[in-house]
């Protein structure tokens, strides 16, 4: 039964930026989608960027899920860690401890110079100590 139920699911896949019926292999399709729409591109000119092959972008557009090889390509494009890119196109189990906007904050922490990765620490804790402090406020 779910596997017709799939096959429905895929009938009304559409390709657009406000995609409101999207499969599970198709998040990484939302993504690419989501890029070649900001950055204004053809599929043609996405995929000479991630130095992949045009019908292969189709594909993953049409919720096909993509290898190994083309996960890392795109994930440079997409700005996205590989592991993210990988749990999105469903090559790797979604890790349940850390979301990808997690995995999104400690990829750019690993990016900023050392020096500065105190600083964002710091600001961090501000940000905490902000949203305690309004939350008491709201209690009173």
């Amino acid at each position: 039964m779910s596997i017709g139920f799939t096959k429905l699911e895929n009938t009304f896949f559409t390709i657009s930026v406000n995609m409101i019926c999207m499969t599970v292999e198709n998040r990484l399709g939302k993504l690419i989608s989501d890029e070649i729409s900001s950055r204004n591109l053809s599929i043609r000119n996405f995929a000479k960027l991630a130095d992949v092959s045009h019908p292969t972008i189709s594909d993953i557009l049409s919720g096909e899920i993509p290898s190994y090889e083309t996960c890392v390509k795109l994930a440079p494009i997409l700005h996205l860690p590989l592991e993210t890119v990988l749990m999105t196109a469903g090559l790797l189990p979604p890790d349940r401890e850390i979301d990808a906007v997690e995995q999104e904050i400690l990829h750019l922490y690993r990016l900023v110079p050392p020096d500065k990765q105190q600083q964002l620490l710091e600001y961090a804790k501000f940000l905490l100590a902000q949203a305690e402090s309004e939350e008491k406020r709201k209690k009173r």
